[in-house]
């Protein structure tokens, strides 16, 4: 049942009767490391038609292929001691060329680092020879082992598919994606003991400071107020109506009602004088600046006949952002108006007095810090640990805005809640319940854009799959590589006579071809004739393998070739 031998390497002579009446077998190879072949070594092999010779002839002993008749020697061009025939049968001299290739579809990227890249393709023999000990290794993330081992004959190939994590490559670029989000302008409260903020309603843009009256002003009791400008016509005087708010007789919730336009424009801050402190009771005082940015100071008469105005002489400061205020002296007379600014030459924010008197005298009393907001005086002690008869504030930094205090006579100013990333504006204070709990402030959150920028880096991935292979004749190694992007050129075709067969006198070859080119096979049976053709050529490539038989070679000797133009 013996069909193929390859003797081992390690063998250096084939002893007598070795394969004696191996009926069945079909091929051998002989290692170049045997020297000689003893008496009757392979007698009887009736269904031998292959003996490869890996090296020079070795010396042979009697009747070795006695009765195989239809055996042909075969041994590689360059080794000697070989003629036409050897132990009685003809010989053929080839030439065994092994190749391999590998082609792939790699993505060509762009990818992100982290993400998944596959790939795939065909590891081929592109020789005339079988390959052994075929391996395909990927490159990433380390000669990792995709395929392998196999065997493959002439002309097969075989698939290969693998998958990796990028974490580099070439070619980097920067994908920069910008988001513009839009910020609702909202009414909502401030709980000073837990720090939670909360909106209450939405509101209209473009509103300018904001302050809280228990009574009636002209429109209902427990309203809150705020100027605005409008992005056409007139600025504006407006309440904002809240649970417990009762406008002119029946409830409202979150409704901001222009109440009358005002004569001016460019409202910064806002507050409530209760006290007669020169312009009348319960009225409305404003800080202001007109376009050329000097700042006034004025009034707005809410009760009667609506109406506003500046006061004489504008203040000799800029940058005014919050107004309160104090009808206790807390430390600079009583019934005072008290701002904080921006001091934009400096960078920092000033807390200072108004005295309403005749001649509107504005003073910096101190620095407190930088980004001021917003301002409001909050009497008595209805916050504990706040202190008591202080000034709380809003500022920002570059994550969001800061409710604080400033204590009037030990000039400290303190930080007590970071708000998170929510930039607001105006503040006030109330101790009465307007229908979300006592002693909350409140604020306005102005309509404003922001943006978020996302970075992705991009780049082609790096890899290379290599393919190895070793040939069955000869042991010789064979490499081709692929990268990520690009797939190497398969080898040309080795225009190589594979192995030639002889049977019943019909001698037949096979050779490989390619698409669109023609082959002709010629002959000749002595070196001295000259080349012919043979009947039926040239025939055209299949880009396979192609066979030719001539049925009349029963010559002593006949010498082959294949050419393509």
């Amino acid at each position: 049942s013996l069909t193929s031998v390859t003797i081992s390497k390690s063998v250096t002579s084939i002893g007598n009767g070795a394969f004696y009446g191996c009926s069945s077998l079909t091929s051998v190879t002989i290692p170049d490391s045997v020297t000689s072949i003893g008496d009757y070594a392979f007698y009887g092999c009736g269904s031998l038609t292959r003996v490869y010779f890996q090296g020079n002839a070795p010396s042979l002993g009697s009747s070795v292929f006695y009765g195989d008749d239809n055996a042909i020697v075969y041994y590689l061009l360059g080794t000697t001691g070989w003629d036409l025939t050897f132990g009685g049968r003809p010989t053929i001299p080839i030439l065994t060329i092994p190749g391999i290739t590998i082609t792939g579809s790699f993505p060509p990227g762009p990818v992100t680092n982290g993400s998944l890249v596959a790939f795939g393709g065909s590891v081929c023999n592109t020789g005339n020879i079988t390959l052994t000990n075929i391996f395909v290794f990927s490159g990433q993330p380390s000669n990792v082992l995709v395929l392998g081992p196999l065997t493959l004959a002439p002309g097969a190939c075989a698939p290969f598919t693998g998958s990796y994590l990028a974490t580099g490559g070439s070619n980097p670029t920067t994908n920069t994606t910008i988001t513009m989000n839009t910020v609702i302008p909202t009414f909502g409260a401030i709980d000073p003991v837990s720090g939670i903020l909360t909106d209450r309603f939405n509101v209209v843009s473009n509103l300018h400071g904001l302050m809280f009256a228990d009574q009636n002003e002209n429109w209902g009791p427990t309203l809150f107020y705020s100027t605005r400008h409008p992005v056409s016509g007139a600025d504006q005087f407006d309440t904002i109506s809240t649970i417990s708010s009762t406008y002119v007789g029946s409830p409202y919730v979150g409704f901001v009602t222009n109440e009358f336009d005002l004569t001016e424009t460019n409202y910064d801050a806002l507050t409530l004088a209760a006290p007669n402190v020169g312009y009348g009771e319960i009225n409305f005082y404003y800080i202001r600046h007109d376009n050329t940015g000097v700042a006034h100071f004025g009034e707005i008469i809410a009760q009667g006949a609506s109406s506003d105005k500046d006061l004489p002489n504008p203040l000799t400061l800029t940058g005014y952002t919050g107004l309160a205020f104090a009808a206790a002296n807390v430390g600079y007379g009583a019934n005072m108006f008290y701002y904080v600014r921006n001091d934009v030459t400096t960078g920092l924010s000033w807390f200072g007095s108004i005295n309403p008197t005749p001649g509107l005298v504005a003073t910096d009393l101190y620095t407190v810090g930088t980004n001021f907001d917003a301002l409001v005086y909050v009497d008595l002690s209805p916050i504990p640990g706040w202190g008591i008869n202080f000034f709380a504030y809003l500022r920002h930094d570059n994550t969001g805005s800061i409710i604080g205090t400033i204590d009037p006579v030990t000039h400290v100013v303190t930080d007590r809640v970071h708000l998170g990333t929510n930039f607001l504006t105006g503040l006030t204070f109330t101790a009465t319940d307007v229908g979300y709990g006592p002693n909350l402030f409140y604020y306005l959150r102005p309509e404003r854009s922001t943006y978020t920028t996302n970075s992705v880096v991009s780049f082609t991935p790096t890899n290379t799959v290599t393919a190895t292979g070793m040939d069955i004749y000869q042991a010789r190694t064979v490499v081709a590589a692929a990268n990520c992007i690009e797939s190497v050129v398969p080898a040309p075709l080795v225009l190589v006579i594979g192995a030639p067969t002889m049977v019943n006198g019909i001698f037949s070859l096979a050779f490989p071809t390619e698409n669109g080119k023609s082959y002709t096979v010629q002959y000749k049976n002595t070196l001295n004739d000259p080349w012919t053709n043979l009947p039926g050529t040239p025939v055209p490539g299949t880009g396979g393998n192609l066979s030719i038989t001539n049925p009349t070679a029963a010559q002593p000797s006949r010498f082959y070739r294949v050419f393509t133009p």
